[in-house]
């Protein structure tokens, strides 16, 4: 590490550590030169360059800003009029902490801090604008009817600091910049149309107060019952330029937040600017550096880096559960964190595309939060039980005794918690980090499956069902294909990870019994049901009922029976218009793939684009939610690398439109790392490189008669292969009569413009 690095956090520590790309990624060194036995020929800052966003005009509202964000801190820039800009302010962790007898959207509710404008003198008229995704900042021009202001702003990737920077041009003169804070009450209380917490149960926050403290200004913000939030921010002058420099501390109980910020701030501000870009810089090239992914459509190339890099602005390891709307709060109704899609939808990408540090901000959060996943189960099951509510804090704690005992309450999930630990077991599979599995997977799935156990019925039929649970947001149901399908993934997996780890646990028969015994996933000659009783016969945005397809794959889509089954509910699914939103299209997508459907995988991820917003945000009603296009992030990887039910596949579900493809390290199940390259419409090669020494069997699409470089290899028939590689291995796959492959990576040449996304004239 660089001396000035060294000094630089040694001045400045987070409250939070967010770790380094280099120190999470398994097995990898994130230089980028050397990887599964592949050179990499990226022209990095060129390849990045392609794909920034860029706006010509300066929108109006967050929806379509540009945004930065280090996984704690986040910052929108947008009009706020014709003569003012506005850099929205976000921090993860601010929430309220009242007492959890009141709704958890306002106990519990994400809070505003406010925003800065910096007035101009003469009015806006347009902008130049570029989000540099290699730098991880956004610069450009400002300009007005006097002149224009040049601008750079980033929240530093290892820092609580945001850095603004001005230079007036021409007639334009620097503006004041003033913070403007919000009122720090729940974003719900403020939505019209809505339940009230009641004004006697949700009394203000107490005023904030400005005041300056060792030459910095500062905003105190008290909150009940003895928390605070403080922004400190700083102007430097550096020959025409000035520079603000800000930071954002939150503690319950109040703790030394301000002398936090200003000592903060003031450290910042007595090094050179330099230093600070170079520690920021470094991270970010760093943490791309991890994997690789070219496309041959510049649009959905440009849209899978924007997920890579929203990734790692909203949520690292030490840093915030990415909830609804990352470090990007808005005007909402869903100031929380949900648990029965959007949390697990929104980490989806990290575990196949290689960023771990963004993985670690799930798994450690959950691990942080496991006392309050047992607390929120009736007492009398917290012994050996636990769940998640549908929507919790950042600490996922809901009202004591949600979800129910079982006992066919109205609208209780119980399974949303076993997802979530499906995500967990993703990330032990494609790093085949045992520890992982023993101090994270097991203890927290036990619990989860557990509860279950104590309601579930074994009826006359000598099969175990589930009485009346909750199927997300479509019905309540007796047997809910939803709880059924999360119920058997939970039983067979925990039976495996004993096995694995050892562990003579005294209910494995039980889970055995549960895993060969559940009732049969309901349906009928439409497809898969909600439900025993309950039909789908409505509009259902959610594919709660389809998860034994993806993303749990408890039946063989490539079974022949099987995959016509899904074939006629993902028809049916879709078959109803109203309530379909961005997530039904990439859940469609994820499901074609599955069936090996390339056209329609890609259809349905095309169908997304009417959603997205010109940042590739997203929101409904209104109101942003994140999950929904880094979903379709982990739509893209399913067309381009699958694993799964003991097989890897490549390439294996890929449209016409994208004849040609390439990646570097993306990971697959059994802790291995891939990279394959496919010309005109035929996989050129795959190289594999084993962290594990798992079992691989790979079916690659090089015809007949592969050859293999660096480890033996076995024809099972039907273009499936096994090849014998020992822990630390590495391999290339290439066809019959080809010579070796250089194996250098390269970008592809895509077709439409450079920089499609933001917002142009």
């Amino acid at each position: 590490m660089p001396m000035f690095r060294s000094f630089l956090l040694s001045l400045m520590l987070l409250p939070l550590s967010l770790s380094s790309p280099a120190a999470q990624e398994s097995g990898k060194p994130a230089t980028g030169v050397k990887s599964n036995t592949v050179s990499d020929a990226v022209d990095w800052p060129a390849f990045m360059s392609r794909n920034d966003s860029v706006w010509k005009a300066l929108p109006g509202s967050w929806v379509a800003a540009p945004f930065l964000g280090n996984g704690m801190l986040g910052m929108m820039v947008y009009k706020e009029n014709e003569r003012s800009l506005r850099f929205d302010l976000g921090r993860g962790d601010v929430q309220e902490k009242r007492p959890l007898d009141l709704d958890v959207l306002f106990s519990r509710a994400r809070l505003p801090i406010g925003h800065f404008s910096l007035a101009t003198k003469g009015r806006i008229t347009e902008c130049d604008l570029r989000l540099d995704l290699w730098k991880a900042e956004l610069r450009g021009e400002v300009m007005t009817d006097a002149g224009s202001l040049k601008i750079r702003a980033y929240v530093h990737a290892e820092l609580p600091l945001m850095v603004i920077e001005v230079l007036p041009q021409g007639g334009e003169e620097e503006g004041a910049f003033e913070m403007k804070p919000a009122q720090a009450i729940s974003p719900r209380w403020l939505k019209k149309g809505l339940p009230k917490a009641g004004n006697a149960s949700y009394p203000n926050n107490p005023a904030g107060r400005q005041s300056v403290v060792d030459g910095v200004t500062v905003w105190e913000q008290p909150l009940l019952p003895d928390g605070v939030v403080t922004t400190a921010w700083k102007r430097q002058k550096d020959d025409q330029t000035t520079r603000f420099l800000v930071s954002i501390r939150h503690a319950y109980p109040a703790g030394n937040t301000t002398k936090d910020a200003v000592d903060g701030v003031n450290k910042a501000a007595a090094q050179p600017v330099a230093h600070l870009d170079r520690v920021h810089q470094d991270w970010w090239s760093s943490y791309y550096r991890n994997a690789f992914v070219s496309l041959p459509d510049s649009y959905w190339e440009s849209f899978y880096w924007m997920q890579m890099y929203k990734l790692a602005s909203a949520g690292r390891a030490g840093g915030m559960l990415i909830d609804t709307m990352g470090p990007w709060i808005q005007p909402t109704a869903w100031c929380g964190t949900w648990w029965n899609l959007n949390i697990q939808l929104t980490y989806w990408p990290a575990y196949v595309g290689n960023r771990m540090v963004i993985a670690d901000s799930l798994r450690l959060g959950m691990r942080r939060n496991r006392q309050n996943f047992i607390d929120s189960v009736p007492e009398q099951y917290r012994k050996d039980s636990a769940a998640v509510f549908r929507c919790t804090g950042q600490e996922g704690l809901a009202p004591t005794g949600y979800p129910g005992n079982g006992k066919k309450e109205k609208d209780c999930e119980v399974g949303d918690l076993i997802w979530a630990c499906h995500n967990l077991w993703l990330q032990y599979r494609v790093t085949m980090d045992e520890a992982i599995l023993r101090e994270d997977v097991y203890p927290i799935l036990r619990r989860a499956v557990n509860y279950y156990l104590h309601f579930i019925e074994k009826g006359p039929d000598g099969k175990w069902h589930i009485p009346v649970t909750h199927s997300p947001e479509y019905a309540d149901s007796y047997d809910a294909t939803y709880d059924l399908s999360l119920l058997k993934w939970g039983c067979q997996t925990l039976l495996e990870a004993a096995d694995i780890l050892h562990i003579q646990d005294p209910l494995k028969d039980s889970w055995k019994d549960v895993a060969d015994n559940l009732t049969p996933y309901p349906q009928d000659d439409k497809g898969y049901r909600i439900g025993r009783d309950v039909q789908l016969t409505s509009s259902h945005r959610h594919f709660s009922h389809l998860l034994m397809v993806y993303p749990l794959q408890t039946v063989d889509s490539r079974d022949p029976a099987e995959a016509e089954l899904i074939r006629r509910s993902l028809k049916h699914w879709h078959s109803f218009k109203g309530g379909l939103q961005g997530y039904s299209f990439t859940g469609g997508s994820l499901i074609s793939s599955m069936l090996g459907d390339g056209e329609g995988a890609y259809r349905y991820l095309q169908g997304l684009k009417p959603y997205v917003t010109p940042s590739t945000m997203y929101s409904e009603g209104g109101q942003p939610v994140i999950e929904t296009p880094l979903s379709a992030a982990q739509s893209i990887h399913e067309m381009l690398l699958q694993s799964g039910r003991g097989v890897i596949r490549i390439f294996p579900a890929m449209p016409k439109a994208w004849p040609d493809a390439v990646f570097r390290d993306l990971r697959a199940e059994g802790g291995f790392r891939i990279a394959a390259e496919r010309k005109n419409g035929k996989t050129e090669w795959i190289s594999i490189t084993s962290e594990a020494g798992q079992p691989c069997r790979i079916v690659h699409g090089l015809g007949t008669g592969v050859q293999c470089k660096g480890a033996a290899v076995r024809d099972l028939g039907n273009g499936l292969v096994e090849v014998n590689l020992p822990k630390g291995g590495s391999a290339i796959l290439h066809g019959a009569g080809t010579p070796v492959p250089a194996g250098r990576i390269a970008p592809v040449q895509p077709s439409g413009p450079a920089n499609p996304l933001g917002l142009k004239k």
